[in-house]
């Protein structure tokens, strides 16, 4: 049953490896959703006591395109505490990768961004951490995800060869 749901995942990585989080069950198709973000992921922090991955995303927005609901992106999302040890070592790294993602049947599909600002054309932002951060929830790790450093256009920008 599970794998026949449509899911908001991130996909945390560096050079070594990557961790996928399913933040967000939707109840429809994804052509149902329209996603819109004017900026990407502000900070990402992990705690193991509790183990959860905190989220800093106030611009995404999910609208059903027939009901016109919206929906937010979770700042708390509960995660395993194998997953949490995963990420805190990839946020330690000094270069790291946030997907945003759908899954629906075990396949997996860039979300394309819907937006005023002109960043719906990036669709993979690469950034820096940044350990210095503070936070008063006090996680055991924080990164911050830095204006761009590197930007791949989104598939629906490519063009294609006839």
């Amino acid at each position: 049953m599970r794998n026949k749901r449509l899911f908001v995942v991130l996909e945390i990585g560096s050079h070594a490896a990557c961790v996928r989080i399913r933040c967000l069950c939707l109840h429809s198709a994804i052509y149902a959703y329209k996603f819109l973000a004017e900026s990407y992921i502000q900070t990402l922090s992990v705690t193991q006591c509790l183990p959860k991955l905190m989220v800093d995303w106030l611009l995404f927005q999910i609208s059903h395109v027939l009901r016109e609901t919206s929906l937010k992106f979770p700042n708390d999302i509960l995660i395993s505490p194998w997953s949490a040890w995963k990420i805190k070592h990839i946020l330690r790294d000094k270069t790291l990768y946030v997907l945003c993602l759908l899954e629906f049947n075990a396949n997996y599909r860039l979300v394309d961004f819907e937006s005023t600002v002109q960043l719906s054309s990036h669709a993979v932002l690469l950034g820096e951490n940044d350990e210095s951060t503070n936070q008063n929830t006090q996680p055991e790790l924080t990164a911050t995800v830095t204006p761009l450093l590197s930007v791949y256009p989104s598939f629906a920008q490519l063009l294609t060869a006839e």
